[in-house]
């Protein structure tokens, strides 16, 4: 459950900003009470925190896997401009 909680946290964080998105935001967009979620993160800011880890460390495996796979660093390094792009503009 936290592992969802994060991922649709992230999606709406992204959408909307985190600063807008409220934890009854979160709970109403998964169909699930907000004390569910605050078994999981009693905070808002450990919602955040948790989920930028989250969508960081994603980002990085991605980019990681773009390196390992390229044979020209031109292509490399534009393959990575694009995904950083993709990553933060939803």
């Amino acid at each position: 459950m936290k592992k969802k909680i994060v991922d649709q946290s992230i999606q709406l964080f992204l959408q909307y900003g985190f600063k807008s998105v409220t934890m009854d935001d979160i709970a109403k967009h998964m169909g699930v009470s907000k004390k569910t979620i605050y078994v999981h993160f009693p905070t808002k800011d450990q919602l955040v925190e948790q989920s930028a880890l989250n969508h960081l460390d994603g980002i990085i495996k991605r980019i990681n896997t773009i390196s390992k796979q390229s044979k020209d660093p031109i292509i490399e390094l534009y393959q990575i401009k694009k995904e950083a792009l993709k990553s933060f503009v939803k």
